[in-house]
């Protein structure tokens, strides 16, 4: 067993920040699809990440795998149109 990722980035804090205020929202969008995991917005660095994590059997029919990554891919399509 093991974890497949997707990963939205922001370089700009205030970009990011603003999202933050938002995660309600976004973390019900993404609730079906695995475990939805924030960088805090005061943290010192460079980007801030948004991850939403799922485990998933490589060994196996890859079919769940695809099926999440294009519920993903439409997913974030959603949670991109709350950022206008």
């Amino acid at each position: 067993m093991a974890a497949i990722l997707r990963s939205t980035y922001f370089t700009d804090t205030f970009q990011y920040a603003k999202f933050y205020t938002m995660r309600d929202s976004v973390e019900r969008i993404l609730a079906n699809l695995g475990e939805v995991m924030w960088d805090e917005p005061e943290s010192d660095k460079k980007n801030w990440h948004l991850w939403v994590r799922r485990n998933v059997d490589f060994s196996g029919d890859m079919t769940e795998a695809y099926r999440w990554m294009t519920d993903g891919l439409l997913a974030r399509r959603n949670v991109y149109e709350l950022l206008g």
